[in-house]
């Protein structure tokens, strides 16, 4: 948590710079499945009976399908979070959850972290109707590693303090497309902060088909209503499809009043938020489906959020998030190759009532390479990459923020 004691505001600002350097060589084999999925994401279907002219026919559709270099494929699902490359659920030696698109919606919380309230090994601390933190095997804060879509959103220092209050409320919750959760120490695939953990937050993409010519358009609205806490949601999502590029755009705007304790029921006053956050998800199809030039951007803007432990102060949180990359190879296909380049820029200010602003700022830049291939060493899949990331913050020190 900040310090709010008043009298050591006033020291002088440091600049923090942390660069890392980090390589992964790995060889995929059979091995025992460790991976634990939350019951109430996934559900297995039901096998159907076949005969031996049925089983032939579909191997030799499937095998044309495949063949097609025009049209895309449909590969079975990967989790991308435990190793840091794509891989099959069974293949992986970790404890693993997978919190996909349907569980998210049914859950339809307000804050991406809190559809996992009721996720064996996370606890979910929720002081507000903005604030949460996780809690995993007793580590919580700067020991957790947040990630968007495989970029860091944790800095080395924490996030204004050691506790991440206002970490997990600068990823939108209606952009998501699924959760991937590590319980555990992970700090050989990703360095600092991943002691008690990774939590990888997944954004939805383009989800239209291209068309062989022509324009294709979709789009939702969803207006939303709490009644624990007065809150209101507005979101919408516009999708476009033409033969080679498809763009998904969302935006969000919330208002969250204030809450209850979870006790007497007693109002928390003031804990509620504002926010108005927007989504980009893009991609160009190059000379194949599967190779591909894409884009991300995340604009997260906090107007308002308030603590009840804190009736004095009141904060702004704001964060951007860029990611340029290029793909070769289907992400769940043995062969791929993945390139890209992420910056992310942060800054929480902290306004008291008598007058008083201070602020804290950080940036992230990394950049990350993948290659996987079958049977380029040895039998199997092999797998390497490289990560450099470079960070800058501003503040006193872990606990305090700037004054201005």
């Amino acid at each position: 948590m900040l310090n709010t004691a008043r009298n050591n505001w006033q020291t002088p600002m440091h600049t923090r710079i942390a660069i890392v350097l980090s390589g992964l060589l790995g060889f995929a084999s059979s091995v025992a499945a460790q991976t634990t999925q939350d019951p109430a994401t996934t559900q297995q279907p039901q096998a159907k009976p076949t005969t031996n002219a049925d089983a032939g026919a579909g191997a030799d559709a499937k095998e044309a399908e495949q063949d097609d270099p025009k049209k895309p494929q449909k590969l079975d699902p990967v989790i991308v979070t435990a190793l840091k490359i794509p891989n099959d659920p069974f293949d992986i030696p970790r404890s693993v959850n997978l919190f996909d698109r349907e569980f998210l919606i049914q859950q339809d919380r307000s804050s991406a972290l809190d559809a996992l309230n009721r996720t064996i090994g996370i606890w979910i601390e929720k002081r507000t109707a903005t604030t949460s933190d996780p809690v995993i095997r007793g580590l919580s804060g700067a020991n957790i590693l947040a990630l968007v879509d495989g970029n860091n959103v944790t800095t080395f220092w924490g996030e204004g303090g050691f506790a991440g209050d206002d970490l997990y409320g600068k990823i939108e919750a209606e952009s998501l497309q699924r959760i991937e959760l590590i319980r555990g120490p992970a700090g050989v695939q990703y360095g600092a902060n991943a002691l008690g953990g990774v939590l990888n937050f997944i954004t939805r993409g383009p989800s239209l088909e291209r068309p062989t010519e022509g324009m294709t358009f979709g789009g939702y609205t969803k207006l939303g209503y709490e009644t624990i806490n007065d809150g209101k949601t507005v979101r919408f999502d516009v999708e476009t499809a033409l033969p080679k590029f498809r763009m998904r755009f969302g935006g969000t705007w919330r208002d969250l009043g204030d809450g209850s304790a979870g006790g007497d029921g007693q109002p928390l006053i003031p804990s509620g938020g504002e926010d108005l956050n927007f989504d980009v998800n893009a991609d160009y199809m190059l000379s194949r489906p599967d190779q591909v030039l894409f884009a991300q951007w995340q604009q997260v803007n906090r107007t308002k959020v308030v603590r009840y432990y804190r009736p004095t102060q009141s904060n702004e949180n704001d964060r951007t998030g860029l990611v340029l990359g290029y793909r070769d190879g289907y992400v769940e296909a043995d062969d791929m190759f993945e390139g890209r380049v992420y910056y992310q820029w942060k800054e929480d200010r902290r306004y008291w009532d008598n007058g008083d602003m201070g602020y804290a700022q950080w940036q992230t830049l990394s950049t990350d390479w993948i290659l996987r291939r079958k049977d380029l060493l040895m039998k199997g899949r092999t797998a390497m990459g490289i990560s450099l990331r470079y960070e800058q913050g501003e503040s006193p020190d872990d606990e305090q923020f700037t004054m201005v």
